[in-house]
């Protein structure tokens, strides 16, 4: 087994992985949307683990079609703003979604990632993670990743 056997593998592994852990955030995501029975002695709020001001917004496998080919991206960014007046968690998630979303389905094509070449679709989520994170920046957020952009081509 070479090198890039063992690449493919760990890639393979990691992708596995990264499906996974969306798998149990939707799981988590449908077991906190059922409401619970309130404690009748409980005041306590929950409160995030994030910063204050901080957002984490997550793509869950969009899927991208050019041609003949799918691709499945994800990731999860966390955001803050800047300057300005603070938004509401869920305005700020939709904006950041639909930033994401264009340069996607503008540097996908550009990129090569529609080959759906391992090599080629680990370069394209490099740089194309580099654009989004810069593109936020100038659309007023301070970004970054909190699980990197992963882009696998639809089975």
């Amino acid at each position: 087994m070479g090198f890039l056997d063992n690449f493919k593998e760990a890639m393979k592994r990691g992708a596995e992985a990264a499906d996974n852990y969306i798998e149990r955030e939707k799981a988590n995501q449908a077991a906190s949307s059922t409401p619970a029975k309130p404690a009748a002695h409980s005041t306590t709020t929950h409160k995030s683990s994030l910063p204050e001001g901080v957002v984490m917004t997550t793509l869950d496998s969009e899927i991208f079609t050019f041609d003949d080919v799918s691709l499945t991206v994800s990731c999860s960014v966390l955001t803050k703003i800047i300057n300005g007046e603070p938004k509401e968690a869920s305005i700020q998630r939709e904006d950041v979604r639909s930033i994401v979303r264009e340069i996607l389905t503008r540097d996908l094509p550009v990129s090569g990632a529609t080959s759906g070449d391992l090599k080629i679709l680990l370069k394209a989520g490099t740089s194309i993670g580099q654009t989004i994170i810069a593109d936020l920046n100038s659309h007023g957020y301070e970004a970054a990743f909190k699980l990197p952009l992963m882009i696998r081509t639809k089975q």
